[in-house]
């Protein structure tokens, strides 16, 4: 058989081809019989998990020696005070000493003899001492080890049977696939079963948006204006030496490498209440100690782009121009309008060129420009030094941050009073009144001492609410109540009765001649899609520090628009990474989140789009099972999963086929930019003029997107799920 036929067997495998087609291709001298490519695919599974047994066994290796030569440290070196003389103290390291400790093994005992020897400064050295002991330990805990991942997802699959019987009909399948992934980052820091911190004294602002995320975030979003402009506007071409199409970041090179080769949020929920009903096992094991799971990028990032789709797209606004489903029709990006859930790539596209003309349109509203191609005045020449070029190219990108981007100061101050608030309630609770120094430890008891005993409260009354968040009396009484329940009982059996509700939203202005609701709906898609572009392109950096800081600020959007479950799982990241983990096991979760095919600068995916892709083609080549899919011959694809990949890499190489890009339209994305650019442009959206009313389809739109958001809501949902 010719290596053409074994190419092209492994091509029609890939594409799901039938056992049937297969057969008469095979009779055609076209490619392998059907029998002979599943043996092939059985012979080249046989090893699909050896790299990560020999990652394990290295591991395992070097974490029992390590915990062999503590125990030996612990029971034969004496702890001496300061005053005594510094002598070695000689190490028993012979098998009648040793095996009766409980982390010996013949194995571990002739690895930890092995490298003592190995470590010994003279070669006449004779015996072991307290410092071989040492030293060999500080080898061990610094050796960079061969850490990995293992990656998971649901594989959902309906098999419809050609002729139905009772014992043979259709199949719902429901299985798992996992894959093991190569740690790109190992940390410097010596590995330690410890957490950094207790989660009581985890400050909230830790976790959320503080005003240094917010600045860094300013900086980077102006980079990636840059970018932008320079691709559209004409005068600002001549600036795409001084661009920055790579943001730099301390593993920069690493993340340019190729992998070795998570779950989505879904599977790491599934994996972690696994976890919790075996809580009470009677062992570490049956407890199932030492896994982590967690989320993965990819569908974080698709639940943004669903919340996005959801607050800007309205299909009755087809005929307002300016909104997105108009601009979805007028680019003729019509698959795009089935939203993100049906259509993630049609809808993506759409976005991005969405994006560009909006960031266009602000940019030459700012600068009172009328076309792509007017003069910009007082810009530096091609003479000029490159670093002054490019300041004065991000200084005028962050100066559109400044003016259109959501205020800053509104998340500031979200944050600091959730922050003043935990201050607040973690601390007794003092009387108010002068002269008196009575303590509590609820703030509803303090305020009952202070009516009781002084005749007055203190309270800042905010609708139903005080200023910590408990519910006063509505029957003016002054008293505060942790939930509505407690308030409820107590108007009931003080009062007789229980007072109509009070509507807890802020007062609205009579006078709103000075909002622009146009301007409002344009500003905030201009700062979520400025969120999004960050995202991806931290994402595509294998930037972990980054996209740490896109969280903080993704859960507050997660939370404000009913994401709860991925408002909880970034809650559980960025405590984990802030507390519960160990210092090394929390940069893992920071970094080690990415996957490189090809090797190069900004060619990062999430892991669980790699698994999603893995998805894709079992579900190809299972199809071409038929009925006949069973556990026993599906489990044989993925195991030869990789080595069916790794050749279509090469034929598409030698075959010089580019990946198709996924757009409706041949011509560039110029043609889409300009539409939309001219229709913002027309309407002068990036133009504040106050009293303007805004889309018929969005009349009220509030330019801060975080509104209603109440601190003392995310205060009591923080602290509440950080207790558990």
């Amino acid at each position: 058989m010719s290596a053409l036929a074994y190419r092209v067997s492994a091509v029609l495998s890939h594409a799901g081809v039938g056992y049937d087609d297969m057969r008469r291709l095979n009779r055609m001298g076209i490619s392998m019989s059907p029998d002979r490519m599943i043996n092939l695919q059985h012979q080249i599974g046989e090893t699909y998990n050896s790299k990560i047994q020999v990652w394990k066994k290295n591991i395992e290796t070097n974490r029992s020696t390590v915990k062999f030569l503590q125990e030996v440290k612990e029971k034969q070196v004496k702890d001496c005070n300061s005053d005594d003389m510094d002598i070695d103290t000689q190490i028993d390291l012979t098998d009648n000493v040793v095996n009766t400790y409980s982390s010996y093994t013949p194995e571990v005992l002739q690895q930890a003899t092995k490298l003592i020897s190995k470590i010994q400064i003279s070669p006449n050295e004779t015996g072991v001492t307290d410092e071989n002991l040492k030293d060999a330990i500080n080898h061990l805990e610094s050796e960079k080890l061969p850490l990995y991942k293992i990656v998971g997802d649901n594989v959902d699959l309906e098999v419809h049977a050609r002729i139905q019987t009772k014992d043979h009909g259709n199949k719902s399948i429901h299985w798992t696939h996992q894959f093991a992934e190569r740690a790109r980052i190992v940390p410097s820091i010596p590995t330690k079963q410890t957490h950094q911190k207790r989660l009581k004294d985890v400050q909230l602002v830790e976790l959320l948006p503080s005003a240094d995320v917010l600045n860094s975030l300013k900086e980077t979003w102006g980079i990636l204006i840059s970018r932008v402009l320079c691709k559209y506007v004409k005068a600002l071409r001549c600036f795409k030496d001084v661009v920055i199409h790579h943001i730099p970041h301390k593993y920069s090179e690493k993340m340019a490498k190729k992998s070795t080769s998570h779950g989505d949020q879904l599977f790491e929920e599934r994996g972690r209440n696994v976890q919790w009903a075996f809580g009470d096992g009677a062992n570490q094991y049956d407890r199932l100690e030492g896994l982590r799971t967690e989320f993965a990028d990819w569908h974080a990032k698709f639940t943004l782009y669903k919340s996005e789709f959801d607050i800007f797209v309205n299909t009755q606004s087809a005929a307002e121009v300016g909104t997105s489903a108009a601009s979805i029709n007028r680019t003729g990006k019509t698959n795009a309008r089935k939203g993100i859930q049906s259509n993630y790539n049609d809808y993506k596209d759409f976005h991005e060129r969405e994006m560009e003309a909006h960031i266009c349109a602000a940019f030459m509203e700012m600068l009172s420009m009328s076309t792509l191609e007017d003069s910009i005045p007082s810009m530096p020449n091609k003479d000029v030094p490159k670093t002054i070029r490019q300041k004065w190219l991000l200084d005028i990108c962050k100066g559109i941050v400044d003016k259109y981007v959501f205020g800053v100061p509104d998340v500031n101050t979200l944050v600091e009073e959730t922050q003043n608030l935990q201050n607040a309630t973690t601390a007794e609770f003092v009387c108010r009144a002068p002269t008196c120094n009575a303590k509590y430890i609820h703030h509803s008891g303090r305020v009952r001492h202070e009516i009781k005993n002084h005749g007055h409260h203190f309270n800042k009354i905010d609708g139903e609410r005080d200023e910590y968040g408990y519910y006063y009396c509505q029957h003016g009484c002054g008293y505060v109540f942790s939930t509505k329940a407690t308030r409820t009982k107590h108007e009931e059996r003080t009062h007789g009765s229980v007072a109509a509700p009070v509507n807890d939203t802020e007062s609205v202005d009579d006078d709103c001649s000075e909002q622009d609701y146009l301007y409002n709906y344009h500003t905030a898609k201009l700062t979520y899609g400025l969120l999004l572009l960050e995202f991806n392109d931290a994402v595509k950096e294998g930037d972990g520090e980054r996209l740490f800081k896109v969280y903080k600020l993704a859960m507050l959007f997660y939370r404000k628009y009913g994401h709860f479950k991925y408002a909880y799982a970034v809650l559980l990241y960025s405590s984990q990474i802030k507390a519960i983990l160990s210092e090394s096991e929390a940069c893992d979760l920071k970094w080690n989140r990415f996957h490189n095919k090809f090797g190069g600068k900004g060619r990062n995916i999430p892991l669980d789009l790699k698994k999603e892709q893995q998805n894709k083609v079992l579900k190809t080549m299972w199809k071409g099972l038929g009925s006949n899919l069973s556990e026993q011959s599906a489990s044989r694809v993925p195991k030869a999963l990789d080595s069916i990949e790794d050749p279509m890499s090469s034929i598409d190489t030698d075959c010089r086929l580019e990946k198709r890009q996924g757009r409706n339209s041949k011509k560039g994305p110029e043609e889409s930019v300009t539409q939309i650019l001219g229709d913002l442009m027309k309407k002068q959206v990036f133009l504040l003029t106050p009293g303007r009313e805004g889309h018929k389809s969005f009349p009220k739109f509030e330019a801060n997107l975080l509104e209603g958001l109440d601190y003392r809501d995310l205060h009591k949902w923080m602290t509440d799920h950080l207790s558990l």
